[in-house]
């Protein structure tokens, strides 16, 4: 199993999208692949609820962590090992839309590697500055 750990602070219209992006309707080819998201509040003013959460479908979990500090760690560190899967993926800013096949490319590297490290590289659309 996958465990994918997602942290959120402030960021609710974007969680909602990223969170939509790793849904099965939104992966490709990750029908049988089993994987758990665990969307994880580190201590938002208007944090998502768990009913906009765990609609996005069964694999979907959460958690709001109550907390001052401006670090993540903590937070994502204690989400890691309440994790179902052996395998994890961390998104710490979760203020981004994945890549459609990602579940499935990062399910191909762990079954092609003995221990791989993963990692994606965010892209902007839109003005520059």
């Amino acid at each position: 199993m996958l465990s994918v750990v997602v942290n959120f602070y402030n960021n609710r219209r974007e969680a909602r999208n990223t969170l939509y992006s790793l849904t099965r309707g939104y992966q490709r080819d990750a029908t049988d692949i089993l994987y758990e998201v665990i969307a994880l509040d580190n201590g938002s003013a208007q944090p998502l609820s768990e009913t906009e959460v765990r609609a996005f479908g069964p694999e979907f979990q959460y958690r709001f962590v109550p907390t001052r500090s401006v670090s993540p760690v903590a937070a994502i560190n204690a989400a890691c090992r309440q994790a179902k899967g052996k395998r994890l993926m961390i998104i710490i800013d979760g203020a981004h839309i994945l890549t459609p096949q990602v579940i499935e490319l990062v399910s191909e590297a762990f079954r092609r590697f003995r221990s791989p490290f993963v990692a994606s590289c965010p892209f902007t659309y839109g003005p520059s500055n």
